[in-house]
């Protein structure tokens, strides 16, 4: 849904591209992850003060919504590494044990520690080789920005410089 209102997902069966199920959600679903078991939906929410967003937590053999946790701040993009949820929001990093019942999040890596200038964490991956996490640093917009590196404790521990906004962060492994 994007900058929408929308609040469903569309469950599609492939052979036939025929939709099967509409699952309503939290306003504006924008960021799906599936461990096999689960299906992590993130819902950025509303574009008000509180930007209250969710995790929607959809069980892939049911189709049926699970759990819900509302977050704060626009949630965003998210990722999973060790059984943790990492998502991206206003408040920078947030950690998710997606194993613990009920759900709940901490705030892992401040935006402040990644970008000192606006605060805004742009980008996220996972380094599966290594166990580290790649944070994207826009700066303010309209200098070329960096990746921060951090290891699963939250301490940075390199960076490099890359261009204008890094939107994405993809990672290729060459043998």
């Amino acid at each position: 849904s994007g900058f929408g209102s929308g609040n469903t997902v569309s469950v599609i069966d492939t052979l036939t591209h025929a939709s099967i199920k509409e699952i309503e959600v939290w306003q504006n679903p924008t960021t799906l992850i599936s461990n096999g078991e689960n299906v992590y939906l993130i819902s950025i929410g509303k574009y008000d003060r509180e930007g209250l967003g969710a995790l929607t937590v959809i069980n892939s053999l049911t189709l049926t919504p699970t759990d819900t946790l509302t977050i704060p701040q626009n949630p965003g993009k998210a990722i999973i590494a060790d059984n943790n949820l990492y998502v991206i929001n206003g408040n920078g990093l947030l950690k998710i044990n997606i194993t613990d019942s009920p759900l709940s999040y901490s705030l892992f890596i401040t935006g402040e520690k990644v970008n000192p200038i606006s605060g805004v964490i742009y980008s996220l991956n996972f380094d599966y080789l290594d166990n580290h996490l790649l944070l994207g640093n826009c700066k303010d917009f309209m200098q070329n920005g960096d990746v921060k590196i951090f290891d699963m404790n939250g301490n940075k521990i390199n960076e490099f410089d890359c261009g204008l906004n890094p939107g994405t962060i993809s990672l290729i492994f060459n043998n």
